[in-house]
């Protein structure tokens, strides 16, 4: 799905840099000379999930933004997370033009 939606994004015309997961995600942040414009994260992932991800970026980086891929967000648990409430979810599945 990852390299997937860093296809499109490109073949678009953006700049992409796609790591395997969120732990990457914060080396990343941390050594990049210039923060992204957005991250992009799924909420269920192994290791550190998206919605800690999302709240470690958020407290080191704020103002970075932020969105949510998932195919989770309608459960109960991903539903309570205080995140869902800032952080917009583009609910899986998705086409390029959605």
């Amino acid at each position: 799905m990852r390299r997937w939606v860093s296809r499109i994004l490109r073949a678009r015309g953006y700049d992409v840099v796609d790591v395997e997961d969120g732990a990457a995600a914060l080396a990343l942040m941390r050594d990049a000379r210039q923060r992204p414009a957005l991250v992009m994260t799924d909420i269920v992932m192994p290791g550190v999930n998206g919605t800690r991800l999302a709240e470690d970026i958020e407290r080191q980086w704020p103002g970075t933004r932020l969105l949510f891929v998932s195919g989770f967000a309608g459960s109960a648990s991903v539903r309570a997370s205080a995140m869902l409430a800032r952080v917009p979810v583009l609910q899986k599945p998705f086409t390029p033009s959605r």
